[in-house]
């Protein structure tokens, strides 16, 4: 069956929309629900980075793209917190994964808010314990994926603000992180 663009782009919104209030019902059933949240965190970043490519394009997107990144923020900032009160370490790096699978630049401080949160996560923490100091551990893994966005997107401040939080972390009376400057990460 053929298709007009314009024809497709009013299908896709459509669609786009009843999937989108479909999800927002069930989340103000069940605002607790992390499941639900990430779905709709996900179609509000699908649809950004749609809107994204069909300004380079140079076709008129759907919905002005700033607003798909306020709702993509918005969404997954009450997301982390939802995840942390339910702790699922599983469900933010899932998440985390398919935003980054987007290669979304807009996207990478909140991937890298979600990166620290793994990071201070407690399952990230207690590989201290049990894995040795050449073996890779989830919580410098972490910080390293947060530093190395943040610096991609020239968010300087923050990077530096993660890196201060990363050196400091103790377990035990011991430095857990040698870094010793910004730049030296190994991302």
């Amino acid at each position: 069956m053929y298709f007009s663009r314009k024809c497709f782009a009013d299908w896709h919104r459509s669609r786009f929309g009843a999937q989108v209030a479909r999800i927002e019902r069930q989340l103000a059933r069940s605002p607790e629900n992390v499941e639900v949240r990430s779905r709709l965190l996900l179609a509000y970043s699908k649809e950004l980075a749609r809107c994204n490519r069909t300004t380079l394009k140079g076709t008129a997107p759907l919905a002005p793209c700033s607003d798909f990144l306020e709702l993509v923020h918005l969404h997954g900032m009450e997301f982390l917190k939802a995840s942390l009160e339910a702790s699922t370490a599983k469900r933010i790096q899932s998440v985390m994964d398919t935003l980054l699978d987007l290669k979304d630049f807009q996207l990478y401080p909140l991937i890298a808010r979600f990166a620290v949160t793994l990071a201070r996560h407690e399952e990230s923490l207690s590989e201290f314990d049990w894995k040795g100091e050449l073996q890779e551990r989830a919580t410098m893994f972490h910080y390293e994926t947060a530093l190395q966005l943040l610096k991609s997107v020239k968010c300087l401040e923050e990077a530096q603000e993660v890196f201060d939080e990363a050196v400091s972390l103790e377990r035990g009376g011991q430095r857990m992180i040698a870094w010793t400057k910004l730049w030296q990460t190994p991302s």
